[in-house]
Formats: structure tokens, C-alpha cells, sequence
């Protein structure tokens, strides 16, 4: 029994580490479900993402490279941002878990939409255009939303309990450097994006 217990525990202590990964991977996926579903049954939806699609192919379908990378930039900059501001805060871990879910719910519109409406086209961009760069995204997106959750209930905990670590500022610049490292995975997919964009385009007429 004794032993039993030894293996069920280090099973959990192997898995552990990856389960703030999981929980946020799950969160999004949450995120896509609900919004592939909601598309096609509320029509505010499903003009907000005819409108974001519009937006996005027309872009895209441009010939102004500049115009392509400044869109790719503030789409997938932002959402950094936001979330390593709302690490920062005592309150910012209640909402990172719904910012990633919001984040998956405006995939799920828009890929939702483009299935509806365009069938294996739809399916095809998907899988061309958005897939490549969001994977990057989403990866760079949770490892951040993990350090920003942890970052910020340290934050809190040390308000409520008024116990201020020995060197917060220590804190906060590990928390910067960890953060600053994600960023690379928004630049790979800011690279892709404009890439992908630029190799098949031109395939798809809507």
C-alpha cells in the first residue's frame, strides 16, 4: 500500500509542473468551442466576424507590406502587453484566466465563420494562414499568463498578509526578464503571419 501511494505521488509531482500549462490550454480551447458555436447561432457574432474577417483578408490580400506587419504587430504585441500589465496588479490573476479565454473565443468566431461560410475554403485558410502563427501565439501567450498568474498572486498575498518579501524589486525583475523572453514566441508569429500571408494569399479568392 505504502508503495502504491510512493508511485501515485511521484506520478503527481512529474505531471504538476505541467499543469498550469494545461489549465490555461484548456481555457482557450474553452474559448474556441464557444465562440465555433455561437457564430452560427447569434448574429451579433456573426457579423462581428465577417467584419474581422473582412478586415483580416483585405490586409492580408494587400500588397502593402508595411500595412501587413503593422497589423500583425498590434494583434499579437497586445495581448502581451495587457497580460504582463495585468501581472502587475494584486487582482490581475482573477482576470488573466478570462483573457485567455477571450483570446480563444475570438479565434473560435472567426474560424467558426470561416467553416460556415466557407466550408474547405474556410478550413484551408484556417489551416494556412491563421494555424502557423497562432500555435506560436498561444504557446508564448500561456507560458506569460502562467509567470503573470504567479507574478500577481505573490503580489496579493504579500498586500493581504502585509509581509513584503526581502527584495521585491528581485522579484519583479525576474518576472520582467521571464516575460521579455516570451516575447520571442510573438515575433516568430508575427513572422509567420506576414510569411504564410505572403506564400498563399494569392490561392484564396473570397
Amino acid at each position: 500500500m505504502y508503495r502504491k501511494n510512493s508511485v501515485y505521488h511521484l506520478k503527481l509531482n512529474n505531471i504538476k509542473p505541467y499543469l498550469p500549462f494545461a489549465i490555461f490550454a484548456l481555457l482557450f480551447l474553452f474559448g474556441i468551442l464557444i465562440g465555433a458555436v455561437l457564430v452560427g447561432r447569434v448574429r451579433t457574432y456573426s457579423e462581428f466576424s465577417l467584419k474581422a474577417f473582412e478586415e483580416l483578408y483585405g490586409l492580408r490580400s494587400s500588397s502593402n507590406f508595411y500595412l501587413i506587419l503593422k497589423d500583425s504587430v498590434l494583434k499579437n504585441f497586445l495581448p502581451y502587453i495587457a497580460l504582463f500589465l495585468f501581472g502587475t496588479s494584486i487582482v490581475g490573476f482573477v482576470f488573466i484566466p478570462i483573457i485567455i479565454t477571450a483570446i480563444g473565443f475570438n479565434f473560435g468566431l472567426l474560424t467558426g465563420y470561416l467553416y460556415i461560410t466557407h466550408n474547405l475554403n474556410g478550413i484551408m485558410f484556417t489551416g494556412l494562414i491563421l494555424l502557423p502563427s497562432a500555435i506560436v501565439f498561444l504557446f508564448g501567450v500561456i507560458l506569460l499568463s502562467i509567470e503573470a498568474f504567479h507574478f500577481s498572486k505573490t503580489l496579493s498575498s504579500i498586500c493581504i498578509r502585509s509581509n513584503k518579501p526581502i527584495n521585491i524589486y528581485s522579484e519583479f525583475k525576474i518576472y520582467s526578464i521571464k516575460s521579455s523572453v516570451t516575447l520571442s514566441a510573438a515575433l516568430v508569429s508575427v513572422v509567420l503571419d506576414v510569411g504564410m500571408a505572403t506564400l498563399f494569399i494569392n490561392y484564396f479568392n473570397f
